[in-house]
């Protein structure tokens, strides 16, 4: 039996720079607003569910814990809490769109805590 397609969210750094959000040469691209402004994430995040998106990517793709250390000054055990961060927000959009479209998967992209 073959498994069904899902949908997988896209584009969360271009939507959040249509937003306003300047973040071509940002070290942490998105996952600066993790920490400067969370609402930011979770309203794409909606917006990919309203568009129908099933599964969303985190804004911690591309982070790393050593990279808010440095370019956030946090230690590491604040720098750990923004990985459950992105995961939060987009459990909590999923959570919110679920009446709409039914509750997507969240892709935990935190291999950042391996990079380091």
């Amino acid at each position: 039996m073959a498994e069904a397609v899902k949908i997988l969210s896209g584009g969360l750094s271009t939507e959040l720079e249509n937003a306003g959000f300047l973040l071509q040469g940002d070290p942490l691209w998105s996952a600066r607003l993790l920490q400067t402004n969370p609402q930011a994430i979770k309203n794409v995040h909606t917006s990919f569910l309203k568009s129908g998106a099933e599964v969303l990517s985190t804004a911690t793709y591309q982070a790393s814990v050593k990279g808010f250390q440095e370019h956030l000054g946090l230690s590491i055990d604040e720098a750990e809490e923004l990985f459950h961060v992105g995961v939060r927000l987009a459990k909590e959009a999923a959570a919110e769109v679920k009446g709409i479209k039914g509750l997507a998967q969240v892709a935990d992209a935190v291999l950042g805590l391996c990079w380091d």
